[in-house]
């Protein structure tokens, strides 16, 4: 008869916890922000204090922040208020994030026998730096637009003139650099006509990270004179 009493009890106590969490939306940020991961969580009768609590965040794996009745193990660049925490706040906050913090990220608590875990989505943007150069050759020129150091890897980018996307301005393959961002070269090669001649092309890059399409011009000057001519 104890034991049932006991069970009846701990079954009571587990219904009463009932606990909820809520987690902040996926986020989109610029390389070098600051980031709040909010992560919440609620009882429905706060009274019953915990024989237990934990609450742990983790990213690709591995623990990155763990807070529980023996203390707070916190990763470099990372910050988690204890304090906070015994009120039902146990955020996470990221300082200069880095291409490398990019993914989803796991809020993690245990509150006597009940256990709740959220994701929530971080993407890390860099804006890629666009230079553009024209190159002659066998009576052809070839435009070059060159977009380095960008993040996420997606990108578009084309030739344009009068305002019209120019056919077979290819893209080619997109390569990635040590510090994890990307590279990619956009080209539109043609037989020039007389009046293409100190005319001027626009290389358009669409990226997750701008905000509106980055034009970059160019005015087609005669092999003869183009600087970077390599006739």
């Amino acid at each position: 008869m104890a034991a049932l009493r006991g069970l009846l009890l701990l079954t009571l106590l587990q219904a009463c916890v009932a606990l909820e969490l809520q987690v902040s939306p996926s986020q989109q940020v610029l390389r070098g922000s600051d980031v709040h991961l909010g992560c919440t969580f609620s009882v429905v009768d706060p009274s019953v204090k915990p024989s237990y609590f934990s609450a742990i965040w983790y990213f690709k794996g591995r623990q990155i922040v763990t807070y529980d009745n023996i203390g707070l193990s916190v990763q470099p660049r990372m910050s988690f208020n204890g304090q906070a925490a015994g009120d039902g706040d146990v955020s996470l906050n990221i300082s200069n994030v880095a291409v490398s913090d990019d993914g989803t990220y796991t809020c993690s608590v245990i509150y006597n026998m009940e256990r709740k875990e959220k994701d929530v989505r971080l993407r890390i943007m860099v804006s890629p730096l666009v230079t553009v150069d024209q190159v002659s050759s066998n009576g052809q020129i070839t435009l070059l637009c060159m977009a380095t150091g960008f993040f996420p890897p997606d990108i578009e980018i084309k030739w344009i003139k009068n305002e019209k996307v120019l056919p077979r301005s290819d893209l080619s393959e997109i390569t990635r650099s040590e510090d994890l961002t990307y590279s990619a070269k956009g080209s539109f090669t043609f037989s020039p006509k007389e009046d293409d001649w100190n005319g001027t092309f626009f290389c358009r890059v669409r990226h997750f990270s701008l905000q509106e399409p980055l034009l970059k011009d160019l005015q087609l000057l005669h092999p003869g004179i183009h600087p970077y001519s390599n006739m």
